[in-house]
């Protein structure tokens, strides 16, 4: 009698443990903001730092839908064409790279798998670049990086990253023009 008891129990729970995980699954979909890149406008402008006269002038990118003029503001999944999107968090119009989960990353698909990277490493003196990977593989012992102007993607320079995966993370070191380290998660890239 206990036995059955218990059974019962246990099928209950996990019965709840599984409504719990599913409503979990619909709330992230419902997050996820879906649009096509082409409905997105870009406008780039020019600020001065009123508050700091040390600061002088910075560039601004605003993403808002191309529709309605409303600034981006969420996650969203930008989608290129029928095989190819992104993932990116907006705040404001803003790409916002640091934001938990999001930090310093744009994850692009091909086909529902990641092709390309885009990693946003400021260092301590600029936030002007960003470092593209384009045919990003997780078993890939060596590959090819970019670094690119934040504002007009233009590359800068080219250099070799050699990398290593470990249970939980990646790490690259950067060989070349480019000098230095990156680690990060491996959750949601190489699954």
């Amino acid at each position: 009698m206990i036995k059955n008891a218990n059974l019962k129990i246990m099928k209950q729970l996990i019965k709840i443990l599984f409504l719990i995980l599913s409503i979990n699954e619909l709330y992230a979909q419902k997050d996820t903001i879906v649009i096509n890149q082409r409905d997105i406008k870009t406008k780039q402008e020019q600020i001065y730092h009123l508050k700091n006269p040390r600061g002088g002038y910075s560039l601004v990118k605003e993403y808002s839908l191309k529709e309605t003029n409303a600034l981006l503001n969420g996650f969203y999944k930008i989608i290129i064409d029928e095989n190819h999107f992104y993932t990116l968090y907006f705040e404001n119009g803003i790409k916002s790279l640091k934001t938990k989960p999001y930090l310093n990353m744009v994850k692009y698909y091909q086909n529902n798998r990641i092709y390309k990277l885009e990693v946003f490493y400021p260092t301590l003196i600029t936030t002007l670049y960003y470092y593209s990977i384009e045919d990003f593989d997780c078993k890939a012992k060596r590959l090819t990086g970019y670094k690119k102007n934040i504002f007009n993607n233009t590359t800068e320079s080219v250099f070799k990253i050699k990398q290593k995966a470990t249970k939980d993370s990646i790490k690259w070191v950067f060989k070349g023009n480019e000098k230095g380290k990156i680690n990060f998660s491996k959750m949601e890239i190489c699954e």
